[in-house]
């Protein structure tokens, strides 16, 4: 039996505080496609948990280039020299996030706009 308890004390989602912190990546999957200028680019969502406890979730477009988040996440935590990669080596991976707030529709949302590799954390 599936049961749902409506007395359990609330769980507001709360989104981290804008800044670097250590994360690891707890999940990746599929995300949508999406129209760019390059066509059709499919995107990949990564579930990141912070060194607070919270958790981000953030789709990355899957292209390669200077600006691609998700080449500079797989270059820095995968030790790797191979030109095709299984995403799914990323999962318990750790790197330094960097979190910003966007603003819509009476919604704040936490994006992952940068990530560093863990020698470069802040003291």
């Amino acid at each position: 039996m599936l049961q749902y308890n409506l007395d359990q004390p609330t769980n507001e989602l709360s989104i981290p505080k804008e800044g670097e912190y250590n994360a690891t990546i707890l999940n990746i999957k599929a995300g949508k496609d999406r129209d760019t200028v390059w066509g059709t680019t499919p995107s990949a969502v990564l579930l990141f948990e912070l060194e607070n406890g919270q958790k981000v979730m953030q789709s990355m477009l899957m292209y390669v280039g200077k600006d691609s988040l998700l080449q500079k996440i797989v270059e820095l935590t995968l030790d790797t020299t191979e030109k095709e990669v299984n995403l799914c080596q990323l999962v318990g991976k750790s790197c330094v996030v960097k979190i910003q707030h966007a603003h819509q529709n009476d919604t704040t949302y936490a994006n992952v706009v940068d990530v560093f590799p863990l020698s470069e954390q802040q003291v």
